[in-house]
């Protein structure tokens, strides 16, 4: 019985062995890419979670003109949106890649997607106007569209600002999109619409997940501008659209942020609390010692008491220092 399960063993090492010996062996994948079948392909690239040089990503690209399964080329694109190289001109390579792929006919939902993942992940400029065209297809699916929206701000181009802003306007638009929407603005830093994002935070009568998105993206772009709004809706009377604005303020590292997050630390909100200790400790805010010290004795929840007692010991050296 134990030989029995002895051989047993031998026979999983000398299956899982090969892909841990291969994990750094460039030309094992770049045979592999040559003579490897279509399941042996997209279960080594499956398993790849780093960048494997430019040398394999150069025959990754090449992979593309040879006839694969969808299953390979779903791997691939993975793997080129994940490990990305530093070089301008190969991420253009990959760019042009992943706009003719998104032009083929016949394509499955689960390709689209990874290819439009792919595309906000590397930064793919060429690929706005393919998928400009998909999400105006009223054949596309939602699923895609939503991945289409999430691109757009990942990519950053400025080209598709009146577009996001135009879907976050329209009130019969997919809820999911247009918060999505308000996102991709964010990371755009889009000037254009902070009046905008400012009347969603203040309208009560707005999805959730939109004042809560539109308080995030607001901190991204207006900075000082937003603190108002963003102070405003400390108090409001949703718990995690004003945890968002704690966060929002945290993030935006000035001396009048600072005594707002001291203001906050008297909310009812357990959340907000707690981000505003973090963020009293990241913005070094030595004025907030007394109010951090009465937290981290008194305060009611235990998270906020061990934040607090953390924030108080990173910021020792600077109150001696004073």
């Amino acid at each position: 019985m134990r030989l029995y399960l002895i051989a047993i063993l031998l026979c999983i090492i000398s299956f899982v062995l090969p892909y841990n010996i291969i994990a750094s062996d460039t030309d094992y994948y770049i045979k592999l890419l040559y003579y490897g079948t279509d399941s042996d392909i997209a279960s080594v690239f499956d398993r790849v979670h780093e960048n494997l040089g430019a040398e394999v990503g150069n025959e990754v690209l090449s992979a593309f003109d040879k006839s694969h399964s969808e299953k390979v080329r779903m791997s691939l694109v993975r793997y080129l949106g994940m490990a990305q190289e530093t070089n301008d001109g190969f991420k253009e390579k990959i760019a042009r890649l992943l706009a003719t792929e998104l032009l083929l006919e016949g394509a499955t939902i689960d390709y689209s997607e990874i290819l439009i993942s792919a595309a906000g992940e590397t930064g793919a400029r060429s690929c706005i106007e393919p998928m400009r065209e998909m999400f105006k297809d009223d054949t596309t699916p939602l699923r895609i569209r939503r991945a289409i929206v999430d691109a757009f701000g990942k990519i950053g181009d400025k080209s598709v600002e009146k577009l996001l802003i135009g879907l976050v306007e329209d009130d019969y638009e997919d809820k999911d999109i247009r918060a999505r929407a308000i996102l991709a603005l964010g990371e755009l830093e889009s000037m254009q619409s902070i009046d905008m994002m400012k009347m969603i935070v203040e309208n009560t009568y707005e999805p959730k997940v939109m004042r809560m998105y539109a308080v995030l993206s607001l901190s991204r772009i207006g900075k000082e501008s937003v603190l108002e709004t963003l102070e405003n809706a400390l108090s409001d009377k949703d718990h995690d659209v004003a945890t968002y604005a704690a966060r929002g303020i945290a993030d935006l590292e000035c001396t009048e942020c600072g005594r707002i997050l001291m203001k906050a630390l008297r909310s009812d909100y357990d959340r907000v609390r707690y981000y505003a200790v973090i963020g009293l400790a990241k913005l070094r805010f030595t004025e907030s010692v007394e109010i951090l010290k009465f937290k981290a004795e008194y305060d009611t929840n235990e998270r906020v008491r061990e934040e607090a007692k953390k924030a108080l010991e990173s910021l020792a050296g600077d109150t001696e220092e004073e």
